[in-house]
């Protein structure tokens, strides 16, 4: 399968750190080279949802990602915040206001319910603090995760175009500094004079441009963007 990025997700791989950074790009590229495995379920990291969307943990980082056709489209990565560390195993006491759940939202008394069926202790304040199992506890921030990451790829799908997912090859080129252009034009499977002819260019100067010793101005990035069929910002 392809693995194409959302700028959403090009944006949050940016500000990871290099090693989780790389370590994810290399899990989704094996994810990707391996959708029978995705479909089995042989991947203890990865959550499946149903209908072809996805979830990769790695380290306290999570990808979500759709598998559509030939393409794997992730659409976010994110850091997770407030999870308590697995390798603890003592309860875990929640501080609550009264009517509320641990995620802020209003108390819903439904059977089965370990936050409801958890003892209560009051505070002077008012408040109430709820002492929960760390597996009824990291089963209420998953499911507050859930939530979180199936809205937020549902709002990234409906506003996004096709050309606001990048193929991973270039957005490697991009966090590694390379040229853009030459990122594009081996991902399009073009060599410079087939380029150059289908953009109306000089194949002497492409070669300028993707060494760096010419700049593209508007007029030329409208071009090479036509000519590989992108956004000339794309190029920038």
């Amino acid at each position: 399968m392809e693995l194409l990025l959302s700028r959403d997700a090009q944006r949050n791989l940016s500000r990871m750190p290099a090693a989780v950074r790389i370590n994810l790009i290399a899990r989704l590229k094996a994810l990707a080279a391996d959708p029978a495995g995705l479909k089995e379920r042989r991947h203890a990291s990865v959550k499946d949802f149903g209908a072809g969307l996805y979830r990769l943990r790695v380290s306290k980082w999570r990808a979500v990602f759709r598998v559509r056709g030939d393409e794997m489209m992730v659409t976010r990565d994110r850091q997770t915040r407030g999870c308590v560390p697995m390798s603890r195993q003592s309860p875990v006491k929640v501080s609550l206001a009264p009517g509320t759940t641990a995620h802020g939202h209003a108390t819903k008394r439904t059977a089965g319910s370990a936050l409801m069926s958890a003892p209560r202790s009051r505070k002077p304040s008012g408040g109430a603090t709820v002492t929960l199992s760390r597996a009824d506890y990291e089963a209420l921030v998953e499911a507050a995760e859930d939530r979180f990451d199936l809205a937020r790829h549902r709002a990234i799908m409906r506003e996004a175009k096709p050309s606001d997912f990048i193929p991973i090859e270039v957005v490697e080129a991009r966090l590694a500094g390379d040229n853009l252009l030459r990122a594009w034009r081996k991902k399009r499977g073009l060599t410079l004079v087939a380029l150059a002819a289908a953009s109306g260019l000089s194949h002497a100067f492409l070669s300028l441009l993707e060494n760096g010793k010419k700049e593209a101005t508007t007029t030329t990035l409208k071009k090479l963007a036509a000519a590989l069929k992108i956004e000339p910002g794309d190029l920038i």
